[in-house]
């Protein structure tokens, strides 16, 4: 595996082919190692070495956005009050309809 200049979180693999990059469409996307502060392989991504620095800083984003996710628990449900009408008419919510009807 060789370094890339001056990046020691990435390694591309020498053996692996050069393929289409899908962002920008050259032949110059290879298989790459991510590698972690002890040197050890982390896992591996699809890499274009003019896209390198992009997907290099999504890589590092995400993953310290993930360690720094804070899990909360999920909100409780809003409690469903009763209906608000009295009467027997169905689907008027909201409004109270006597029993008896009003003299005129």
């Amino acid at each position: 595996m060789t370094s890339t200049a001056g990046d020691k979180g990435v390694r591309f693999r020498p053996d692996a082919p050069a393929f289409v990059c899908g962002e920008c469409g050259f032949r110059t996307a290879r298989i790459a190692s991510l590698i972690d502060t002890d040197g050890q392989e982390a896992g591996t991504v699809i890499v274009c070495l003019p896209c390198r620095e992009r997907e290099r800083v999504r890589v590092s984003t995400a993953s310290t956005a993930r360690r720094t996710t804070i899990r909360r628990p999920a909100p409780l449900p809003r409690q469903r009050s009763g209906p608000l009408s009295h009467g027997s008419a169905p689907g008027r919510g909201g409004r109270w309809t006597p029993s008896v009807p009003a003299r005129l």
